[in-house]
């Protein structure tokens, strides 16, 4: 009661669920803000010398241990090499320091395949998350922690790109419908080399 309003974000069945749990109407439901993406100019495909063959996974934000990042290059070693020439991985974001080390331990052994493997680790703008949503084929977002939203699956929404996340979760929910894309039960190595 010591608080007017409780804003439980992008989640509206949340916040009706909380108000008859509580007896209250003090949650409101509040829309994940989005920005539209500029569109860009470029042809990164063509910028970043990616065959037209290949299939280019993105995976852009933050990259931390939750967001499945290190899932995602463990995944690519174990794509069988006959098919490594076939995929293009871009990682476009920030690293954080708990996971920088583990991060391009793996990076080194990836590039050692046949898998391409860009990687942009600074604050990247708009601009250029626009040319890579538009370039790829999919956008990764293998979260651990699934319980809260992510603007990558707006942008991919608006570029028409599927996503591949969890079941779980917020992110699951939202994903699911939104038809957004592929859902995992499991987020592992295995399992997003198999997806």
């Amino acid at each position: 009661n010591c608080f007017q309003d409780i804003f439980i974000l992008n989640d509206a069945e949340s916040a009706t669920h909380f108000n008859r749990m509580f007896h209250s109407n003090h949650f409101k439901y509040l829309p994940d803000p989005f920005l539209p993406l500029p569109e860009s100019q470029e042809d990164y495909r063509e910028k970043f010398g990616i065959p037209p063959e290949r299939k280019v996974f993105y995976h852009f934000g933050s990259f931390g241990k939750k967001k499945g990042t290190l899932e995602i290059l463990k995944s690519t070693l174990k794509i069988p090499n006959s098919e490594q020439k076939n995929y293009c991985f871009v990682f476009a974001g920030c690293v954080q320091p708990s996971i920088k080390e583990e991060f391009y331990n793996l990076i080194e052994q990836v590039r050692q395949t046949d898998v391409q493997c860009l990687v942009f680790d600074e604050f990247c703008t708009y601009e250029f998350l626009a040319g890579w949503c538009q370039a790829c084929d999919a956008v990764l977002v293998p979260y651990l922690l699934a319980y809260n939203s992510s603007g990558c699956i707006g942008y991919a929404a608006q570029c028409n790109k599927p996503v591949i996340g969890p079941v779980y979760g917020l992110l699951g929910k939202l994903i699911r419908q939104y038809g957004l894309g592929l859902q995992l039960e499991k987020i592992t190595s295995g399992n997003l080399c198999k997806a």
